[in-house]
């Protein structure tokens, strides 16, 4: 399956989510903000349950590197 449609259905779900301020996030919703169709939805997941999966295993293949620089000096800590 493509990944850069499931990303693309992944970005407007924490769009509507996170800038819209949508307490419930529905299929109509995701379709109208990425302007697909509900058969495209359906091709790429099974459900919203799905989706939120995907997103969570792409969060978790990313490398931890979003720890500060001054994390990665080997200088002990002063307290």
């Amino acid at each position: 399956m493509p990944t850069d449609m499931k990303r693309t259905i992944a970005d407007a779900a924490k769009t509507i989510l996170l800038e819209k301020k949508k307490s419930k996030l529905t299929v109509k919703d995701i379709v109208d903000e990425c302007h697909i169709t509900r058969q495209a939805f359906y091709y790429h997941f099974a459900d919203i349950p799905d989706l939120i999966e995907w997103i969570i295993s792409q969060r978790e293949d990313k490398p931890q590197n979003s720890l500060p620089e001054s994390a990665h000096t080997k200088e002990p800590l002063q307290s």
